[in-house]
């Protein structure tokens, strides 16, 4: 019973992910280019939540 159980487990983990590993250059170009693209777009993202967080409440005031 002890035999089937370690082979049960062994079977079940999956193998480990080889680690990738980028030169500095590349991490660093990889940085710029998600702070010049990703950023700027959460950042309108959150402006046009609180813009329509802000007309939503305009117009339940309206309406009462």
């Amino acid at each position: 019973m002890n035999e089937e159980t370690s082979v049960q487990k062994e079977e079940t983990q999956a193998p480990k992910p080889k680690k990738i590993e980028l030169p500095e250059d590349v991490q660093i170009e990889m940085m710029k280019f998600f702070l010049r693209t990703s950023i700027p777009r959460i950042k309108r993202k959150k402006e046009a939540q609180e813009k329509m967080r802000l007309s939503n409440t305009n117009d339940r005031s309206e309406k009462q």
